[in-house]
């Protein structure tokens, strides 16, 4: 297993790992709005607007996680079948590792992504309509732990 930056000619696969994922974690959504917003992910996850690495296990891309510039956000999206066996545990705790502030976000009838972060110690900041599909989301950030000076 090992947590790498993407490569350009990956991203048709990360963008179908995007798909899949959101198809599985979100019923009742129009087929139509996902096969729309491919396109669009193609270039929201590109390297020109995010910070993207993949988890991949056997010369296989499981899953990925983006930092997305222009907001500050942190997305992890994990093939389904692969869900729940800690990869997307190991790339949010890479980004918290790497990164010094963000935010996540997750739809609010995505019942498992959001038990998955409030579990790490997310807490809901905001409730919002998201802009592309109008659907309510939540916005979450995990605020840092202050450490206690050191004795003098």
């Amino acid at each position: 297993m090992i947590i790498r930056e993407a490569r350009k000619e990956e991203s048709t696969i990360i963008a179908d790992i995007w798909l899949m994922s959101m198809r599985n974690a979100h019923y009742g959504f129009k087929e139509t709005y996902w096969t729309k917003q491919y396109k669009s992910i193609k270039i929201k996850y590109s390297q020109a607007r995010s910070d993207i690495y993949v988890y991949e296990d056997g010369g296989v891309i499981l899953g990925f996680g983006a930092f997305v510039r222009d907001y500050k956000g942190v997305r992890i999206f994990i093939m389904p079948g692969y869900q729940r066996k800690g990869i997307g545990t190991t790339l949010l705790n890479f980004f918290e590792q790497n990164y010094d502030d963000f935010y996540c976000r997750c739809y609010k009838q995505n019942k498992a992504g959001i038990y998955f972060l409030v579990n790490r110690g997310y807490d809901i900041t905001e409730k919002r309509k998201n802009v592309d599909s109008a659907e309510e989301e939540y916005v979450f950030k995990k605020e840092k732990k202050q450490t206690a000076p050191a004795s003098l």
